[in-house]
């Protein structure tokens, strides 16, 4: 067994020696020897070079791998990186030559330079590089932060507009809930209030009632409407003690007037001294009682309607603070989601109630004494101070004009039909109102309009219902006089030339049409003149009574004065002659000069009713008396 193993050994090398000469040629000799070893070496050369140029291209490839990929992480572009790959394969398939000549020292240091000129070249391009990357660098973590800030931002931005909703949502049922509350209180109040005017027209018309029943024969105290239906019965049984409550009421007056004004002991006649001009329209005293107990019950709940509201919805200024903050925090979602033109809808309950005890009929009093008037004007206009900060379009700069057109002129012509027209006082608050509403809006603004149309259908209503009531040019005055009956016309006179007085207040804003329609046509020619045609008629040239026109014709001349000055002299400049709408005062006032002249009154009289025909336009009349009594 050992020999066999033996064996085997000797086999091994003897294969070994085989493959050493396997392919090969056996030589003989020594020069054959020779080359052959010089063949081996060079072989053994290039299988060392190939080896060390595979392991160079491992190497090379392992290490442009792990290049590749930090440049893959950097984010640098593929063929960037194919384009460097591409240079180190074709550097690393050059062979290093057999044979080198060693280069001159001026060629080195010639490629010396050149290669150092290409390493300060890409030195630079590299540096460039780093530079542009750092920036880069910068402007990612500046991007960084503003996200992290707009994050945070969106963040705080959701949250407030959650809670901005919440807060509205909240007003908006607040709202709905007391403005139940509020409705049921302010239509108590104007309840009472259309009681009161009620109240006190009927009592007016009453008591013209009671002087038109004694001055005239013929009328049986019904009134009918146009299809013939009776619709009204004179009421004789409190007669008297209407009259009693009338004279009462004028007395007082009266007395007021000259504490007020200390104008007695005057032998000229002041109007203001005249029963029927006197306003005596407020309530007696036991009516006044009633009215200011419910009065005082209303008020009561008026002055507990924000005991049980919360702080933040009870006060106007904590409720606007909110939403200027919203305008002045996130101003595109404040016109997107038309904040400004909410507003309205948000005062509106607090301009309202602050509206409720505004009575400016009786006590005159302007906006700007208001809460919500003062809020609303600095509402959303903390830079209005700043020409180049004010847009004229911003709908919060409208706010106090919607708010007045929106709820001011609503009131204020609930406020007209609670007007008293025979009221001097009233009226010129009225008058007064209309003025301030102009601060406002303008006057061809249709709000405004619709305020003046209110007042010529108050007008148009009284005047009608005076007409229907009494009907002065389809009776027949009566023929049993009397002072007491001449007072009863003269107080009818005086009441109904209130409402004319009243009517010329507001020629400003009637048109000239209207007014020749209300206050000539039907007021003056179908009411005061034929009562100046009465007077005139029955008592003036009375026999019974001599000295009535004596005692009484300053009063009467008085009266046509009073009516001539109201007409517009605007409306006569054009004319030369007596125009037809005044034709039936023109000749009243000439029949009144007749009778003048056959009582031989003064000169002073005459003067006057010459000035007055002047202003009719009645030149040959006026010339007539003007030489009759030398008057220039």
């Amino acid at each position: 067994m050992m020999e066999d193993k033996k064996d085997n050994e000797e086999e091994d090398d003897d294969d070994e020696v085989f493959e050493d000469y396997e392919n090969n040629r056996i030589l003989f000799g020594s020069s054959a020897v020779k080359e052959q070893v010089k063949k081996r070496k060079k072989d053994m050369k290039i299988d060392l070079i190939n080896a060390q140029e595979n392991e160079s291209e491992e190497e090379d490839k392992d290490e442009l791998n792990k290049w590749e990929s930090e440049l893959i992480k950097q984010g640098r572009a593929a063929p960037e990186i194919m384009k460097v790959a591409k240079k180190k394969s074709e550097m690393a398939k050059n062979q290093i030559p057999e044979i080198c000549e060693i280069p001159s020292l001026d060629e080195v240091m010639r490629d010396f330079a050149a290669s150092l000129y290409h390493i300060e070249l890409k030195h630079s391009e590299n540096v460039n590089e780093e530079a542009y990357l750092v920036e880069e660098i910068d402007k990612s973590k500046k991007n960084t932060e503003n996200l992290q800030s707009d994050l945070k931002l969106s963040s705080d931005k959701y949250t407030y507009f959650q809670e901005l909703r919440n807060y509205i949502i909240d007003l908006a049922e607040f709202l709905d809930e007391k403005f139940t509350d509020f409705n049921k209180i302010s239509d108590d109040y104007l309840n009472l209030k259309k009681e009161k005017e009620l109240f006190i027209s009927n009592r007016i018309q009453s008591d013209l009632n009671d002087c038109f029943y004694d001055f005239v024969t013929g009328w049986n105290g019904l009134v009918f409407d146009k299809e013939g239906n009776n619709i009204y019965k004179y009421d004789l049984d409190q007669k008297e003690n209407r009259m009693m409550l009338r004279k009462l009421r004028t007395k007082t007056q009266k007395e007021k007037n000259i504490k007020n004004n200390n104008n007695n002991n005057k032998s000229i006649p002041d109007i203001n001294d005249i029963e029927g001009y006197i306003s005596n329209d407020d309530f007696d005293e036991k009516d006044q009682e009633v009215y200011d107990t419910k009065k005082d019950e209303i008020l009561k709940k008026y002055n507990d309607f924000f005991s049980d509201t919360n702080e933040n919805f009870k006060d106007l200024s904590i409720i606007k603070k909110n939403f200027e903050d919203w305008k002045e925090k996130y101003a595109k979602e404040y016109n997107q989601g038309f904040g400004g033109l909410s507003m309205p809808g948000v005062f509106e309950l607090f301009v309202k109630y602050e509206l409720f005890f505004w009575e400016p009929l009786e006590k005159y009093r302007e906006f700007e004494d208001m809460i919500w008037h003062q809020e609303a004007s600095t509402y959303g206009t903390t830079n209005m101070m700043e020409l180049d900060n004010y847009d004229p379009e911003d709908e919060d700069n409208k706010l106090l004009i919607r708010l007045v057109e929106k709820f001011a002129i609503p009131k204020v012509k609930e406020l007209v039909k609670l007007w008293n027209v025979f009221s001097i006082n009233q009226t010129r608050n009225l008058l007064r109102i209309l003025m301030l509403l102009q601060d406002y809006i303008k006057s061809k603004d249709t709000f405004f309009i619709g305020v003046i149309e209110e007042i010529e259908n108050k007008f148009k209503n009284t005047i009608e219902k005076i007409l229907s009531h009494n009907p002065i040019q389809r009776v027949t005055p009566q023929k049993n006089i009397s002072p007491y009956l001449y007072e009863q016309i003269n107080y009818w006179f005086w009441k109904i030339f209130k409402v004319y007085n009243n009517m010329f207040m507001f020629e400003k804003y009637i048109s000239k049409e209207s007014l020749q329609v209300i206050a000539i046509d039907q007021l003056l020619n179908q009411l005061l003149v034929p009562c100046l045609d009465i007077i005139r008629i029955v008592y003036l040239d009375s026999s019974d009574y001599p000295s009535l026109l004596k005692e009484h014709e300053q009063e009467e001349l008085l009266k046509f004065e009073k009516i001539c000055h109201l007409i517009p002299e605007k409306w006569l400049k054009d004319d030369y002659s007596v125009p037809n709408y005044l034709k039936p005062l023109e000749l009243s006032l000439k029949e009144f000069s007749k009778i003048c002249h056959s009582n031989k009154s003064s000169r002073h009289t005459f003067e006057i009713i010459v000035k007055l025909l002047v202003k009719l336009r009645s030149y040959d009349e006026a010339s007539k008396l003007g030489k009759l009594y030398k008057i220039e």
